[in-house]
């Protein structure tokens, strides 16, 4: 049993949406913890079921259950609003179609009761799905760690997912977090993480699997594709970017957890839209996911990207070629400082220039044959007068026709970026 408990109050948080036929299971395993001294705040998140009758029936029975009810406002509001109420110096989250082993708070609680530099536990949690449980948790990863370690274990989710749940915080690592797009609730766990470890001093890490995740085939993560999930790219994306870490393995894996999250999104979607046409859109998705993880980075770290951006996963074979060519594009024109132009303004250059226009790399106008009087279009002698050799040609033309311009322009000496042209 746990020693010296008097007044380490533990706020639990319980969001809850239109989980009647699991919400009771969830209250029996939080109200017989072995660890009692407990508030539980539970969130009706304006619930259309029965969620919001069943979490007044506890209350009656338990008087350290807190109940809230409010409009659907979305995960992300109800888990800030009870943060705002929170009595307990600790706080933890509990996921309302999930349940909890009778002593997962007791094994979470002591380590921070016993190591006063200690601000997050967290254990592995379990999967959960159809009557199996699926078991994820390593015996032999120390137990008290800095934050950069416990980043690794968290966004590398092998042995700790980055949900907030399976893991209670010093609740004043909360105080001035502010979440981005708190309206959609995809990935605000990841975001979440990220900025309280950022705070924390040390981490406490126990191989004890008492969380048992639900697998719902109606849950939010596994609804029909939308781009809504997006925002779990973004946040990994954020967090990628973030300058203030230096750990160079914990930027590795979330920058591998970025990118995976990225293809996956799409070979979600060719799974349901596999027509040229869809496909030749959803390029614009994935020029996107590559920019945001790309920018900024330097060259090393790019190769490193590169590398996990194709690892395990089964791309289209158009998707897979083009965005190979436009890593050895971007990768070529970022060693050289050139004046970048691209040759042919028709609907492949049009499509290149929307490539480079969310890159960090400006291009200063089209080449064409003939000249017209259109903006940022130029003619092979302007540019021979103005810029002389100091310029480099991306090719955005037919592969048949590559050859006789990169004869011409390396005529001229410039530079061509033909060999990674991005055919069509």
């Amino acid at each position: 049993m746990l020693l010296n408990v008097a007044g380490e109050l533990l706020s639990v948080i319980v969001p809850v949406y239109n989980t009647d036929k699991y919400l009771n299971e969830c209250m029996e395993s939080i109200i017989n913890q072995t660890y009692k001294n407990m508030e539980i705040i539970l969130v009706d998140d304006g619930s259309d079921d029965d969620s919001g009758k069943i979490c007044d029936e506890y209350a009656k029975k338990d008087i350290r259950i807190k109940v809230i009810h409010q409009k659907n406002n979305g995960a992300v509001l109800a888990r800030m609003y009870a943060l705002k109420i929170a009595k307990g110096r600790y706080v933890t989250f509990v996921d309302s179609d999930d349940f909890i082993a009778l002593d997962l708070f007791e094994n979470l609680m002591q380590p921070l009761i016993d190591n006063k530099d200690v601000d997050i536990s967290m254990s592995p949690i379990t999967v959960y799905e159809s009557g199996k449980y699926i078991f994820y948790y390593e015996k032999n990863i120390p137990t008290k760690i800095n934050n950069y370690v416990a980043g690794r274990l968290i966004y590398g989710r092998k042995y700790a997912g980055w949900s907030l749940y399976a893991k209670i915080y010093k609740t004043k690592l909360f105080k001035n977090i502010r979440i981005s797009n708190v309206t959609n609730a995809y990935g605000e766990d990841i975001e979440f993480n990220w900025k309280l470890l950022k705070k924390a001093k040390k981490v406490y890490y126990i191989p004890f699997s008492g969380y048992y995740y639900r697998q719902n085939s109606k849950s939010m993560m596994h609804k029909e594709i939308s781009l809504a999930r997006f925002g779990i790219f973004e946040r990994l994306v954020n967090a990628f970017l973030d300058k203030e870490v230096k750990d160079y393995k914990l930027k590795t894996i979330i920058g591998e957890s970025a990118c995976n999250a990225g293809i996956k999104l799409i070979n979600d979607y060719l799974k349901i839209k596999s027509d040229y046409y869809s496909i030749k859109g959803y390029q614009k998705l994935l020029r996107k996911i590559f920019f945001m993880c790309y920018k900024n980075l330097t060259l090393s770290e790019v190769k490193l990207c590169k590398m996990a951006l194709f690892k395990g996963y089964k791309l289209h074979n158009s998707i897979k070629k083009k965005t190979n060519n436009i890593i050895n594009v971007y990768m070529q024109l970022r060693e050289i400082s050139k004046n970048i132009f691209i040759y042919g303004a028709g609907l492949i250059g049009k499509d290149i220039a929307s490539f480079l226009d969310v890159s960090d790399l400006a291009y200063i106008g089209f080449v064409v044959s003939k000249k017209n009087d259109k903006e940022m279009v130029f003619s092979l002698d302007e540019i021979q007068k103005k810029y002389k050799d100091d310029c480099a040609f991306l090719l955005a033309m037919n592969e048949k026709n590559t050859e006789e311009v990169k004869k011409q322009l390396k005529g001229n000496n410039y530079l061509c970026v033909g060999e990674y042209s991005i055919y069509y």
